[in-house]
């Protein structure tokens, strides 16, 4: 897991811009009990992209494993609807390259 951190870290140093990177910080310092700053890191990643569904999934999981519960059903929630809509893109994509 450190080694992780320290790659993450490193391309955050570089560039504050890489939303992948801030969630993956997020995932290390969950699997470490550090819920405070996992919850900061997917923040930062929704901050960088708001329709990323995997940090909003992360944040809402977070947020309920700290008994915040109203607000991780609302991100839960949120997204489940934009995997709902990938789905959706996606099929229509498949069936549109099909003819």
């Amino acid at each position: 897991m450190e080694e992780s951190r320290k790659l993450f870290e490193v391309i955050v140093g570089r560039s504050q811009t890489c939303a992948q990177c801030f969630y993956g910080l997020a995932r290390v310092a969950m699997a470490g009990g550090e819920r405070a700053a996992a919850i900061g890191h997917y923040r930062r990643a929704l901050e960088l992209f708001p329709d990323y569904g995997a940090a909003l999934y992360g944040l809402g999981m977070a947020l309920r494993s700290e008994g915040r519960l109203g607000e991780a059903q609302q991100l839960l929630e949120l997204a489940q609807r934009k995997k709902q809509v990938l789905m959706k893109v996606m099929l229509s994509l498949k069936l549109m390259t099909r003819k």
